[in-house]
C-alpha cells in the first residue's frame, strides 16, 4: 500500500515533465483587411436574412423593399449566390430581365446544379426566342428533377419554334403525364398536332385546353380553326361567336366566322360578319386590312348574288 504514494508522486512527476517541454499554441492574428472582410460578409449575412424575413409563401411581401436589401447585401458580399439567385427573381418579375439574367448567369456560374436558376434562365432565353439556350437550361432542370411538368411543357414550345414536332409532342405528353391539368401542354401539344396533319388528335387536346380555360380566346381560336380544317362549321362558327362576345373589337374573329358561315350556306349572316371586320378595320385605320376585308366582301356578295 505504501507503494501508491510513490507511484502518484512519479506520474505526476513525469506528467509536468511532459508539461513543460510543451509550448503554447500559436494564436493566428488576422490583418486589419481581413477583419474588415470578416465584418462585412457578416455585416451582408444579416441583411440577407432581413431580406428573407419579408418572404411569405414563396413570395416576397414587399418587393421593393428586398430588392434593397439585396442589392446592400451583395454590394458588401457579391459571393452571397442565394442572394443572387433571389434578387433575379425580383428583377425578372419588374421586366428587368438583362439585369436578372445577370444574376442567373453569377449563380449558374457558382452552383452549375441549381435547378431554379435554370429554369429562371430557360424563360428569359424563351421570351428572346433564343430557344436552343432555353432548351438547354429545362433540359438541366429535367436531369436534375424530372418530375417539374412546366420544364416539359416549356421546352416542348421551344421545339416547336424550332419546328421539331415530333419532340414538342413527346414533351407536352410527358408534361401531362405529371400535370393532367396542364393547359397550356394541352393547347400547344394540340397545335403541334396540327402541324402535323393529326387534326383529330389536335381537336381533342384544344376542347381538353378548352374545357380548362373556357375564356380563353387563344384556345377558342385554335379549336375553331382545327374545326374548319375538319369541315365542323357549327362547332367553328360557336367558337368564333364565343370569341367576339370575349373580345368584341378583334376584326378578324368576324372575318373568320364569315368564312365559315359562308362553308356552311348561312351566305346572308357570312356577309354580315364581313361588314363587321370592315367597320373595324375602318375604325383602327389599317389600310392592309381594310383592303383584305373589302375584297372579301366582294367576293362573297358576288358568290350571293351570282
Amino acid at each position: 500500500m505504501r507503494c501508491f504514494p510513490l507511484i502518484l508522486f512519479l506520474s505526476a512527476a513525469l506528467m509536468c515533465s511532459g508539461c513543460l517541454g510543451q509550448t503554447s499554441p500559436h494564436v493566428r492574428s488576422f490583418s486589419k483587411e481581413e477583419q474588415s472582410d470578416h465584418a462585412r460578409h457578416a455585416e451582408a449575412a444579416e441583411i440577407y436574412d432581413q431580406a428573407m424575413l419579408l418572404m411569405h409563401g414563396g413570395e416576397f411581401l414587399e418587393p421593393d423593399a428586398a430588392l434593397e436589401l439585396l442589392n446592400h447585401a451583395l454590394e458588401l458580399d457579391p459571393t452571397l449566390v442565394n442572394a443572387h439567385y433571389y434578387r433575379a427573381t425580383l428583377l425578372v418579375q419588374k421586366g428587368r430581365g438583362a439585369e436578372g439574367l445577370a444574376d442567373v448567369d453569377t449563380v449558374i456560374k457558382a452552383r452549375p446544379d441549381f435547378k431554379e436558376a435554370h429554369f429562371i434562365r430557360g424563360g428569359l432565353m424563351l421570351q428572346n426566342s433564343e430557344f436552343e439556350q432555353a432548351i438547354k437550361d429545362y433540359t438541366k432542370v429535367i436531369e436534375i428533377d424530372p418530375n417539374i411538368a412546366e420544364a416539359y411543357a416549356r421546352r416542348g414550345i421551344c421545339y416547336s419554334e424550332l419546328n421539331r414536332k415530333t419532340e414538342a409532342v413527346a414533351d407536352f405528353t410527358s408534361a401531362l403525364a405529371l400535370n393532367p391539368a396542364h393547359v397550356d401542354a394541352h393547347y400547344f401539344r394540340g397545335k403541334a398536332l396540327e402541324d402535323t396533319g393529326n387534326l383529330e388528335g389536335a381537336l381533342h387536346d384544344l376542347t381538353e385546353a378548352f374545357v380548362l380555360a373556357s375564356h380563353n380566346v387563344r384556345i377558342i381560336e385554335g379549336r375553331a380553326q382545327v374545326a374548319r380544317k375538319l369541315k365542323e362549321y357549327d362547332l367553328a362558327a360557336a367558337d368564333y361567336r364565343r370569341a367576339i362576345v370575349l373580345s368584341p373589337g378583334v376584326a378578324r374573329y368576324y372575318s373568320s366566322l364569315g368564312d365559315v358561315l359562308l362553308a356552311s350556306g348561312d351566305k346572308a349572316n357570312a356577309i354580315t360578319a364581313v361588314e363587321q371586320a370592315l367597320r373595324l378595320a375602318r375604325a383602327y385605320g389599317d389600310a392592309r386590312m381594310i383592303a383584305i376585308y373589302d375584297e372579301q366582301l366582294t367576293i362573297f356578295r358576288a358568290w350571293v348574288y351570282k
